[in-house]
């Protein structure tokens, strides 16, 4: 542990302890830039009301905006000093405390590790690395200097005796991917070996190429009870769903595969109360899980409160150490060298065996395309007639007469909604519009019983208004024409998922929301600026 005390007290350009850590109040902070690519955090005493120095730490790269979108006044900040350097303060030095203040930043500009202690007792955990590509070391040739050739002013000493014959090079002898004496070596070394393995105290780690066999030969009552141990290397992260019920879990999926199974990977179903009880898997990340059910041939864990880790005993290391040299040496295989020209291969992409990129590409095109069914994420300007589709936009208008929290199936609230792309068969509402915006650009959509349930928060309890401008995701919209033609859309609540709603309020502060629709939420607010700056300027 590392005290403010301390940093606050270093010097420019001092050395940080390389496995210190420090924990402070994020009193301020100041978001990052793309201009400088820089993102800044003031951060002071670790609890309410307790006096410590000021320390300003600095995020830099273009890594550090998603980083310094985590970070909120208030919460605590575990920061290890790793990657961290110690850089000379801007502006003019003050006397007194601001001179310390002034004195310290610290900067990282190669990643960052920690986590954050939130108001409400959540913890999260942060992990960012730059990645780095490290190209084998270039040797560079001698040059044969032939006697008779040599000049006076070489830096090799002329020879005195009689002259040598010319020196013939021998062209270098250069083994295809995995044909090499070393690759040929590992490979009867895992053969004789193999993969799966018990440990002392009798706990068998299964293949994956094993759970099919292992299915077909458990009676089918006896199915709900079996558990498996898997050791595996992650190929897709996945992402984390919401449930869409009150009261259900939260629910995270990703891609696993191990030596016995390199034409196609293994689902890993992964419940929990509550969204901090899920895992942060990555692409190449070795994954190993003791007591996993076994349904389908998809290892799925346990419902659990927290995301709980095992700790593992030497033999279960030195296994899972060996899987991930088996495709790191793939890994490095089978990816072009840069020295060819080749494009760079995204981090963690690599670990992926060529046989196998097929497979995930294929389940991540089910997934994306809500399990398989041809609904798309569209822009309002591409909706049609009789087509389902997810939207997200802003709220314009929301109008029901009777509490949101309180409809029956049977009715429904108005929800008006855009993202400021024009469609012809919209209503032409007229300037001043009762719905915030004229022309073409607003859909109307109702939503029937449960479904408008979430838009509750959006409610002003002193006005009665809903917030506009706040962004919403709709999943899967009806799209339909009214008696006059025009477009809306409907979302009905379904009498078999009664209580489930397919509406979230968007909150871009929310990591799971970010990664889903950050982009698109920022292409919607992007449009908002420009429409409403070209009417300010039109009206000048």
């Amino acid at each position: 542990p590392v005290s403010l005390a301390d940093l606050a007290s270093l010097e420019f350009s001092s050395l940080l302890p390389p496995h210190g850590v420090y924990r402070a109040r994020i009193l301020s902070v100041r978001p990052w830039s793309p201009h400088t690519r820089l993102g800044q955090i003031g951060l002071g005493g670790a609890t309410s009301g307790e006096a410590g120095d000021a320390v300003v730490v600095e995020l830099k790269g273009l890594w550090a905006d998603k980083a310094m979108r985590r970070f909120r006044k208030g919460d605590v900040a575990i920061l290890l000093t790793k990657g961290a350097d110690v850089i000379e303060a801007k502006g003019k030095k003050r006397a007194g405390a601001a001179e310390k203040e002034q004195a310290v930043r610290l900067r990282y500009s190669r990643g960052l590790t920690g986590w954050i202690r939130r108001m409400d007792g959540s913890e999260e955990v942060l992990r960012y690395e730059v990645a780095t590509s490290n190209p084998a070391p270039t040797v560079r040739a001698k040059r044969l200097h032939p006697p008779e050739a040599m000049d006076v002013d070489s830096p090799l000493p002329l020879s005195t005796s009689k002259s040598s014959p010319a020196l013939v090079a021998h062209p270098t002898k250069v083994s295809p991917p995995n044909e090499g004496s070393r690759s040929k070596k590992r490979r009867r070394r895992e053969e004789q070996l193999g993969w799966g393995f018990e440990t002392a105290d009798k706990m068998t780690y299964t293949t994956l190429d094993k759970l099919g066999d292992i299915v077909e030969k458990t009676d089918r009552t006896k199915l709900q009870t079996l558990r498996v141990n898997i050791v595996g290397v992650i190929v897709d992260a996945g992402e984390v769903k919401a449930p869409r019920v009150a009261g259900r879990d939260w629910y995270r999926s990703f891609l696993i595969t191990d030596p016995t199974r390199l034409d196609s990977s293994i689902e890993v179903q992964w419940y929990a109360k509550g969204e901090g009880g899920l895992p942060e898997p990555h692409v190449g990340e070795v994954f190993v899980a003791r007591q996993l059910a076994v349904h389908d041939i998809a290892p799925a864990t346990k419902t659990s409160t927290r995301c709980w880790r095992i700790r593992l005993g030497e033999e279960e290391l030195k296994y899972a150490a060996r899987v991930a040299r088996f495709f790191a040496a793939r890994a490095k295989a089978s990816t072009p060298s840069a020295a060819e020209g080749a494009p760079m291969v995204p981090p963690g992409a690599a670990i992926l065996p060529p046989s196998l990129a097929a497979s995930v590409t294929e389940h991540l095109k089910k997934r994306t395309s809500a399990a398989g069914s041809s609904r798309e994420f569209l822009r309002i300007e591409q909706i049609e007639e009789g087509k389902f589709c997810d939207l997200l936009g802003m709220v314009t208008k929301l109008h029901s007469d009777t509490a949101l929290t309180s409809l029956s199936p049977h009715q429904a609230a108005s929800l008006y909604i855009t993202d400021y792309t024009p469609h012809p068969l919209l209503h032409d509402y007229p300037s001043p519009s009762s719905v915030g915006l004229p022309s073409r650009l607003t859909l109307q959509v109702s939503l029937f019983g449960s479904q408008a349930a979430p838009l509750a928060a959006l409610i002003n309890p002193r006005t009665g208004e809903a917030t506009r401008g706040a962004l919403v995701f709709l999943r899967n919209v009806r799209i339909k024409a009214n008696e006059s033609g025009e477009l809306e859309g409907t979302m009905v609540e379904e009498r078999k998922f009664a209580g489930r709603t397919d509406v979230e309020v968007v909150d871009l502060r929310r990591k799971a929301h970010e990664e889903r629709w950050g982009e698109r939420a920022r292409q919607v607010q992007r449009r908002h600026r420009e429409y409403w700056a070209a009417r300010s300027l039109a009206r000048h």
